[in-house]
């Protein structure tokens, strides 16, 4: 998998709070960078997916954050900046009209979370969808600040033009409907409104079988044993109770996983289930945990590559 070329990402920039928008298919969602007369003098013509012909005058500047609609799509919405998506991108500079950096548009979309993008790309993705392609105009200080990024041709208040086709939306927390568990012994799981679960681990003694369980079924595309799917994961301690490792604390996030290198058991709770889905597993030291001890595990199916 090809990663966003490095000048994109902005580290020590702080993540802009993404808020106001409906869920996916819905029509109210309000723009953190709407469209003005500058974004709508970039013109990129080309079909979706492919590199774009890209023309504006120079010097092309704006006061915030501007984005225009090129090619309007029809799939999942982005509205968090913690789903992860899957997109093309082309920068330029905005004074000189210059290439800055693109990732090739080969059909390789680069799958990123969104903090590893600049601030005004960030803004002007906001409640796109899937199968658009998004044109932005961004000032120097939403780009790379206020100093720019002279060794990428990028000068202290050079403003940048970003040429976004975005591939894949993923959701930012399993969103499916909610399954009554009729099997007594399994643990509690609870989560909050942003997706994070929490977990009550019964203080009996473990299943010596695997066990799992659908807590919420999605009606996305069905997981198979050839599928890389991206995940939110929780995966806790049955004797100590305590929780060992989390994709929703740890810096990475939601994270890949091909399904054919997991271990069985897990492969065996994850295969037929479907996107949007969240499944609990417990699994016993003799199906390949990587412990000695029962593991329990909260796993949200948040899209397949």
């Amino acid at each position: 998998m090809r990663k966003v070329p490095a000048l994109i990402a902005t580290a020590g920039l702080a993540a802009v709070a993404l808020t106001g928008c409906a869920p996916a298919g819905g029509s109210s969602c309000t723009p953190a960078a709407p469209a003005g007369d500058a974004s709508r003098l970039v013109q990129a013509s080309g079909d979706f997916g492919k590199t774009p012909k890209v023309d504006f005058p120079t010097p092309l500047d704006a006061k915030k954050t501007e984005a225009s609609t090129a090619i309007a799509g029809d799939g999942e919405r982005i509205i968090s900046n913690d789903q992860l998506i899957t997109l093309d991108i082309a920068l330029y500079n905005g004074t000189t009209g210059a290439s800055v950096t693109s990732t090739g548009f080969t059909g390789e979309a680069a799958s990123i979370p969104q903090s590893d993008l600049l601030p005004g790309m960030r803004d002007a993705l906001h409640c796109a969808v899937a199968g658009s392609r998004v044109v932005a105009v961004i000032p120097g200080a939403e780009a790379f600040g206020e100093a720019g990024n002279p060794a990428a041709g990028v000068n202290a208040g050079d403003s940048v033009i970003a040429v976004m086709d975005v591939q894949d939306v993923y959701l930012s927390k399993a969103d499916g409907a909610d399954q009554y568990v009729w099997e007594s012994g399994f643990p509690t799981v609870v989560t909050d409104e942003n997706g994070v679960p929490g977990l009550t681990i019964p203080k009996s003694d473990p299943p010596r079988d695997l066990k799992f369980v659908a807590l919420k079924k999605g009606d996305g595309a069905k997981v198979t044993k050839d599928s890389t799917i991206y995940v939110q994961a929780l995966i806790a301690d049955w004797k100590t109770r305590e929780v060992t490792q989390s994709t929703w604390t740890s810096e990475g996030g939601a994270q890949p996983l091909p399904v054919a290198q997991l271990q069985a058991g897990i492969q065996d709770a994850l295969v037929g289930q479907t996107v949007g889905s969240q499944v609990l597993l417990i699994l016993p030291p003799a199906e390949g945990a990587q412990s000695d001890s029962t593991t329990v595990w909260v796993i949200d199916i948040l899209g397949i590559q």
